[in-house]
């Protein structure tokens, strides 16, 4: 009894562990699936209003991208590239579904049918298109490859996103069409010349009022657009260098004579090797090339050292950048750096030339040794052969004529048939592209060519550099960690680089290229402001430090005050000066009023509204165009000061006969960039209405 008395008078203290117990399980769960992020922002990329942008397609759509760019575009250039198409598409295809827009299955693959023609899989036998084709090539996707099927759904909906958006836009601008009433209204405005007297007062007139750090937030609130800002990240930091050190090159250099020269450990030399390109296949980071160089072809300071070698002489080592080369002469001759030709490229189709071609490769032959034949019996039907029968896009349509080509532009059979024999020569030559029919027309006076070979070594760090380099990062690291970095900097002799306002999508950082990893640390939630961070990169180690933080929203305060603090006095003197007018019934008691002068404007109009002494006052002349002769207006707050003004004159612009021409202008202008794939004003400002939810960071 004793004990459950004890029990019973802990009953809220057992209940506190046993929920903290549940606590720690729960925790312990989300830590497992990633911390408190929902399914929502772990499956997707984002949200266009209740538009998902699933994960697993937008992976697939930057994959492809990457991989038709052929290494031209960035991972993240690829990321944007999909994302900004994703988004504007989710936009457009609701503002299609909202006005009911469509688009037939016929109409769609007739637009998918000049791409998906040049496609074998989508043709007949004739090579003509077939819908037959496609239909069968989609319903075994659907079903044998559901990767090949979303990809082929991707291309459907791209295509008809592109149909239906331009029917969309030609709707818009439709719609934007100015008439020649609005037409003849914009004329007026902009030709008609006004006169009128005023009084300005000068702000500083009225007394300067105190701004408050409220009234600037206020402002800034009420003028969210114009005072956004990304979050933006700065960071400061260190680089170590995988760099050899001067061993290295030393002992690379041992090594380099020791292959020149030979030794124990290399007994066939560079010098007496009787198989070089075996030589530099196993010792050289550079392979053989056998092609005979002209003295023109040198791009090296070496180059006269080379012309003047004779046969087996051997040049080097010296030292070219981060590397040890020695070049020997293999082999020299004469012969012409250049030749005229004619060229008749006879294909077939297995050869992929040309995808439209039908004939066979011994239907090849015999069409080339016709054309031969021909040819040599009359000289001039090579340029009407080569149009009708040549797969050759170069010389086709030019009378067969490639004009001077240089040594060395073709495949090595190719280029020995043309510069080893005569001006005059004509001959026929089987390659895996066919059958070619040449006819060197000229050639140039012959050259001394030489054949190089060049050992090349790398300079590359040895492990013993390499963890000297890691130690040495290491105790940076540590060091910064309890210490000032710069302080830490200036002791280990360490040049600071500074990368400054990284937005949060930047794969870029000053000074190192592409380093997404660097950008994401320091914007993740736990990286905090002077925190500290080592990073691994190709050719060395980074120590970055983050050292400043700007969040995405409103700018701050302290930011903006020097340009809002203006603007706000502005109003308030404005506001006070209008007060202090009253009812003035005329120009001349506001003048005595504020002791300012009375002035004339003349000839103004919308495109010229320069008023004297107060410069552009487009909103003060645009009052003028509502008042009547001798009406005085209410007080106007211009750019510069406070108007009061009466009209004197209005002269009328001379009246066209038709304001077609200026509906037609205006409608250009209104129109201008409306469709324009990327920036489209239409879709960036459907976008300020729908809330876009962007988790790009997140996987990128």
């Amino acid at each position: 009894m004793a004990i459950l008395s004890k029990i019973r008078s802990k009953t809220v203290v057992l209940i506190a562990i046993i929920a903290l117990a549940l606590f720690a399980f729960v925790l312990a769960d989300v830590i497992r699936q990633g911390g408190f992020t929902s399914n929502k922002s772990q499956n997707s990329i984002g949200y266009v209003g209740d538009e998902e942008i699933e994960r697993k397609s937008f992976a697939r759509q930057v994959e492809n991208l990457t991989k038709r760019s052929r290494g031209q575009t960035t991972t993240m250039q690829a990321v944007n590239r999909v994302w900004d198409s994703r988004v504007n598409n989710t936009i457009l295809k609701e503002q299609f579904d909202e006005l009911g827009l469509d688009i037939s299955s016929d109409r769609l693959i007739e637009k998918m049918k000049p791409q998906l023609s040049r496609d074998q899989r989508f043709t007949d036998a004739s090579g003509n298109f077939s819908r037959a084709r496609v239909q069968e090539y989609v319903a075994n996707i659907r079903k044998n490859s559901p990767s090949e099927f979303s990809s082929w759904q991707d291309f459907e909906n791209s295509t008809e996103v592109q149909i239906l958006r331009n029917t969309y836009f030609n709707l818009i601008k439709a719609g934007l069409g100015a008439t020649e009433l609005e037409a003849k209204q914009l004329y007026k405005q902009e030709n008609n010349q006004l006169t009128f007297e005023f009084m300005r007062v000068p702000f500083n007139k009225a007394e300067k009022v105190d701004i408050t750090k409220s009234d600037i937030k206020k402002y800034i609130k009420n003028h969210n657009e114009e005072y956004k800002q990304e979050g933006k990240r700065s960071i400061q930091y260190v680089f170590y260098k995988e760099e050899p050190s001067k061993a290295d090159i030393a002992d690379a250099r041992n090594k380099i004579d020791n292959l020149i020269n030979g030794s124990d450990e290399y007994p066939e030399s560079f010098k007496s090797t009787q198989d070089m390109k075996a030589f530099l296949s196993s010792y050289s980071d550079q392979p053989y090339d056998e092609t005979y160089k002209f003295e023109s072809d040198f791009n090296d300071s070496i180059s006269d050292k080379l012309t003047a070698m004779e046969e087996g002489d051997v040049y080097g080592p010296y030292k070219k950048g981060n590397k040890w080369m020695a070049k020997k002469m293999m082999e020299t001759k004469r012969v012409s750096d250049s030749a005229e030709i004619k060229h008749i490229l006879v294909s077939f189709k297995e050869a992929g030339v040309d995808r439209q071609l039908t004939r066979t490769k011994d239907e090849a032959q015999k069409l080339a040794d016709s054309l031969m034949n021909v040819i040599d019996n009359d000289s001039s039907k090579f340029g009407e052969l080569a149009q009708q029968y040549s797969s050759d896009g170069q010389s086709k349509n030019n009378e067969g004529k490639l004009g001077w080509v240089a040594y060395g532009r073709f495949f090595k059979e190719l280029n020995n048939f043309i510069f080893n024999n005569d001006e005059g020569f004509r001959g026929k030559l089987e390659s895996e592209f066919g059958y070619h029919i040449v006819e060197v027309l000229d050639k140039k006076s012959p050259k001394k060519a030489m054949k190089i070979a060049t050992l090349v070594r790398e300079v590359a760090p040895s492990s013993k550099t390499i963890n000297k380099l890691y130690k040495d990062a290491t105790k940076f690291e540590q060091a910064a960690q309890s210490e000032d970095f710069e302080k830490v900097a200036e002791e280990k002799s360490k040049d600071i680089k500074k990368a400054k306002a990284l937005s949060q999508l930047d794969e870029g950082v000053a000074g190192l290229g592409n380093q997404r990893e660097i950008v994401r640390w320091a914007f993740e939630d736990k990286t905090q402001l002077n925190d500290i961070k080592r990073f691994d990169l190709q050719d060395g180690y980074v120590i970055a430090q983050l050292t400043e933080k700007t969040e995405e929203g409103l700018k701050p305060v302290e930011d903006v005050a020097s340009k809002v603090t203006p603007i706000l006095e502005k109003q308030a003197q404005a506001k006070a000066i209008k007060e202090q007018m009253g009812d003035a019934s005329d120009l001349t008691s506001v003048g005595d009023l504020f002791d300012v002068t009375k002035q004339r404007a003349s000839n103004l109009n919308i495109k010229n509204p320069v008023v004297p002494g107060g410069g552009k006052e487009p909103k003060v002349v645009g009052a003028a165009f509502g008042l009547k002769k001798n009406q005085l207006s209410s007080p106007i707050t211009g750019n510069n000061g406070v108007y009061v003004i009466k009209l004197i004159e209005k002269k009328e612009a001379m009246e066209l006969a038709s304001y077609f021409g200026v509906a037609r202008e205006i409608t250009k202008e209104r129109t201008k960039n409306i469709s324009n794939a990327s920036s489209s004003p239409v879709i960036e400002g459907i976008k300020a209405t729908i809330e876009i939810e962007d988790f790009r960071n997140r996987f990128y």
